[in-house]
């Protein structure tokens, strides 16, 4: 390290300044990184957070699962459960509204009429 004093004043402070702007780029990449490998990743949830997501007791949790009426993964005697498969589930069961089954509708007639 070099000593600093007045007459390499400008030179040191140059240096700092480059210094801390390349840790800065190094961080706010770090930062992206950091940001897309978490949003990647599947948010394992338990019985009891699958429970309050699905507004339904733990009990019933379990006998769904029992059942194969709600996706589950079971490893090591345990039951997981992927946020995005619950959230899937939920979806599959939506009532279409009338403007999404005349939508259907007008399409399959489309379709059926190209194919004749």
């Amino acid at each position: 390290m070099v000593a600093v004093d007045y007459n390499n004043m400008p030179e040191a402070l140059s240096f700092l300044i480059n210094q801390i702007n390349s840790l800065k780029e190094q961080l706010k990449e770090s930062a992206r990184f950091n940001q897309s490998t978490i949003s990647n990743e599947e948010e394992i949830l338990s019985v009891k957070e699958v429970a309050k997501l699905l507004r339904l007791s733990e009990g019933t949790i379990r006998t769904k699962s029992w059942k194969g009426e709600i996706p589950v993964c079971k490893h090591f005697g345990k039951n997981y459960y992927l946020k995005s498969e619950i959230i899937d589930f939920i979806k599959k069961g939506k009532n279409l509204s009338n403007q999404e089954i005349e939508e259907q509708a007008n399409q399959y007639l489309l379709t059926k009429k190209g194919s004749n």
